[in-house]
């Protein structure tokens, strides 16, 4: 799909400033009411992107993959210079800090659920990329449109760990990404 669709475009403004705002953290009530409020933004970016990615070849979901493994690069660059140049500590000082915290533990909950210690904010864009990846590995399943009842399962599931694990987050692939980037996908697919 070539051409802009202004609401999303205007829809996708909206929920960038939330998020924003929700990083600044507003101090009492109106704080908190931006945070309630801004709940959903980061559903917004999956769905968007669930919406356009609907009828995508494996070559436009490659080169999706490939720019957020770029942001991705970026972004732990500039955290790796932020910290190096934050600290009086040596560039072998610092890989050793950020390597310690790559346990066999914190690669499989990073594998299973998309949670790590190391993503921070950038838990959106790795449950983006495991979005855009399954996309491309499932490509011709997910043209089925069977494959919308693994929405109401993932929330669900979600639903579930919130209550009997609450300490794992919801902040990953499985709980928030998929089914949001699914139901852009359902949005796209009913678009009349």
């Amino acid at each position: 799909m070539k051409n802009r669709i202004s609401s999303l475009d205007l829809l996708k403004g909206i929920a960038a400033l939330f998020i924003i705002w929700i990083h600044e953290q507003f101090p009492g009530t109106f704080g908190q009411l931006i945070n309630r409020i801004g709940t959903f933004a980061v559903p917004i970016f999956f769905m968007v992107s669930g919406f356009f990615a609907r009828y995508s070849t494996r070559e436009k979901l490659t080169k999706s993959i490939r720019h957020i493994l770029s942001l991705l690069s970026i972004n732990y660059v500039l955290c790796f210079l932020r910290i190096y140049l934050g600290s009086s500590c040596s560039v072998a000082a610092v890989i050793q800090a950020v390597t310690d915290r790559l346990t066999v533990k914190e690669l499989i909950l990073f594998t299973v659920l998309n949670i790590t210690r190391i993503s921070g904010v950038a838990w959106f864009m790795f449950a983006l990329l495991y979005c855009y990846i399954l996309h491309w590995f499932f490509h011709k399943q997910v043209q089925d449109r069977r494959i919308f009842w693994l929405i109401p399962i993932c929330f669900l599931s979600g639903q579930a760990v919130r209550f009997l694990l609450p300490s794992v987050g919801d902040h990953n692939i499985w709980f928030i990404g998929a089914p949001y980037y699914l139901c852009g996908q359902w949005f796209r697919e009913n678009r009349t």
